[in-house]
């Protein structure tokens, strides 16, 4: 989604994954990685530093598919040597 100056909006959710899909998360995922999750959404009311009430988006994660590494390039075959050695 784009704002009226063309620029992406970037939203923010904050998620939580549990037990050996946690143990998961920390080996795989880096900063940046696309990823597909899926779990129970929930909205958390809270106060900010100025003490205004505001709503956090919260995904407890049941689900999720890591990203796909790229697949290697096929080497090409060395060229055929018609010439027997002797």
């Amino acid at each position: 989604m784009r704002d009226g100056n063309g620029d992406y909006i970037t939203n923010f959710y904050r998620c939580s994954a549990w037990r050996k899909l946690s143990e998961i998360c920390m080996q795989y995922l880096h900063k940046g990685d696309k990823i597909t999750v899926s779990g129970d959404l929930a909205l958390r009311p809270f106060k900010d530093k100025n003490g205004v009430e505001r709503l956090s988006v919260q995904l407890s994660v049941t689900d999720l598919e890591l990203p796909t590494a790229p697949k290697a390039q096929p080497q090409p075959e060395p060229p055929m040597d018609d010439e027997l050695p002797i």
